[in-house]
């Protein structure tokens, strides 16, 4: 991404941080709303700006995308995201479960997936299916937690 591209989202999320200094409202609903139509506005006009100035690329889906990255990795992206495209780094980021989203990242990088490959094993709920696995095996075996990880991993990259 472009510096200038970067500062000019820092500086939108930077505002965006600041908005939560607002003044308590007389109820949470009404702050809420309020700060709602603001993020949302100052993300339109930030659209609409990188948009003139670079690319279609930074309409409203994408920036929303691009600003949730900025706020669930504020210290850099992960390596195994950086390689990942876009459309399907769109689908990890709409995963609300940290540790599902981390799963469903390492399976993409290690196996090369693509998007119809990913929203399919998110209708299937692969994960899900792979903690109740994990689970079984664990109290069947009766093996320490490293072992199993060792172990489960080993599994499921000849299953997958």
């Amino acid at each position: 991404m472009d510096e200038n591209i970067l500062e000019d989202i820092e500086l939108f999320i930077k505002t965006h941080m600041f908005l939560d200094e607002v003044p308590e409202f007389k109820d949470w609903y009404e702050r809420e709303v309020f700060l709602q139509n603001i993020e949302e506005d100052l993300l339109k006009q930030l659209s609409d700006y990188l948009m003139k100035k670079y690319n279609d690329f930074y309409n409203l889906d994408n920036l929303r995308h691009i600003t949730k990255l900025f706020l669930l990795y504020p210290e850099g992206l992960p390596e195994t995201l950086k390689s990942l495209n876009w459309d399907i780094t769109k689908i990890l980021l709409d995963i609300f479960n940290e540790e599902k989203r981390e799963f469903y990242m390492d399976l993409c990088y290690e196996k090369d997936l693509n998007v119809p490959t990913l929203k399919k094993y998110l209708n299937e709920e692969i994960y899900e299916k792979f903690l109740y696995c994990l689970a079984v095996y664990y109290e069947n075996e009766k093996v320490n937690y490293q072992d199993l990880i060792d172990k489960v991993i080993t599994i499921s990259n000849r299953i997958i």
